[in-house]
C-alpha cells in the first residue's frame, strides 16, 4: 500500500509541474510599434526614385539580435521574376492561437 501512495505522489508532482512549465511557455504580446520620430519625415517625404527599375520598400519593425529595430524605408530593385514588395504584417496562426509577424516580401 505505501508503494501505491508513494507512486500516486510522484505521478501528481509530475503532472503539477508538466503543467506549470507548459502554461510559462505561453507569451502575449501586446504593442504599438510606430515610425520613430526621426524616420517620420523621411517615410512620408522619401528621396527620388533612382531608376524605374526601383521599387520603394517602405520602413518596418523587424527583428534582430532577438529585440524589434526599425529598418527605414528604401529603394530597392526586385529580383528577377518578382515586381511587388509586400509590406510585413500579422497573420492569423492556423494551428495554434495567436498571431505571427510575416517579413515584408517580394511577389
Amino acid at each position: 500500500m505505501k508503494k501505491i501512495t508513494k507512486v500516486l505522489v510522484l505521478v501528481t508532482v509530475a503532472l503539477l509541474f508538466s503543467y506549470n512549465k507548459s502554461k510559462a511557455q505561453e507569451i502575449y504580446v501586446n504593442a504599438r510599434l510606430s515610425v520613430p520620430a526621426r524616420y517620420e519625415e523621411f517615410e512620408r517625404h522619401h528621396p527620388p526614385r533612382p531608376t524605374e527599375r526601383h521599387v520603394w520598400i517602405a520602413g518596418e519593425w523587424v527583428v534582430h539580435g532577438g529585440q524589434y529595430v526599425y529598418d527605414p524605408g528604401h529603394w530597392g530593385v526586385p529580383p528577377r521574376g518578382y515586381r511587388v514588395w509586400v509590406r510585413g504584417r500579422w497573420i492569423k496562426r492556423t494551428y495554434q492561437p495567436g498571431y505571427k509577424w510575416l517579413n515584408g516580401h517580394w511577389e
